[in-house]
């Protein structure tokens, strides 16, 4: 999303800026886009074998796109290894496509790693290929870009005579 500026008007109190709602809609957007484009980190830890083992989750309606990158280490050992996933959302919510790129830094690889959407949330699922405390470092970042209902479509600057429908019908989005 691009940074939504503010109009102040001309001078204090002249009219011609942005109602205080308005303004504070743009805050509200460049605060959401702001806060959208660092990393993130979180810990895991799993135990065992056993699959499909959760170390992140997101709420899938709030999940366009993202990058994971996911550190996985025995303490105890000097295996460790890194993977970058790459995923997006399926246009429905209900799945999630991904790409990982794995490099074993040192010693053995410990897990095979996934991504579903469940109980409405994406997943990242660790299957560890060794029985022992795994503990994951995850780096991430992820966008989300929504459709506002309702919001009037055009096009901007000297192209806004191209849309137009028949009878000048206003063309809004899907709710």
């Amino acid at each position: 999303m691009a940074q939504e500026i503010i109009n102040v008007g001309a001078a204090p109190n002249d009219g011609d800026g942005d109602p205080l709602r308005v303004a504070f809609q743009k805050v509200n957007n460049n605060f959401t886009t702001l806060f959208g484009t660092g990393y993130f980190t979180e810990e895991a830890t799993t135990t065992g074998l056993s699959p499909n083992q959760v170390v992140f989750e997101y709420p899938a309606d709030s999940f366009t796109q993202g990058t994971f990158i996911v550190r996985s280490y025995d303490p105890s050992t000097v295996d460790m290894q890194n993977v970058t996933l790459s995923a997006a959302i399926t246009n429905n919510a209900g799945g999630v496509k991904f790409t990982g790129y794995a490099t074993t830094s040192e010693g053995n690889a410990l897990c095979n790693y996934d991504m579903i959407v469940a109980s409405g949330n994406v997943q990242v699922l660790v299957n560890p290929i060794k029985n022992s405390t795994i503990y994951h470092y995850i780096a991430y970042q992820i966008t989300y870009e929504s459709l506002v209902a309702g919001a009037a479509l055009a096009l901007e600057s000297s192209f806004s005579s191209v849309l137009s429908t028949e009878g000048n019908v206003v063309i809004t989005t899907e709710g």
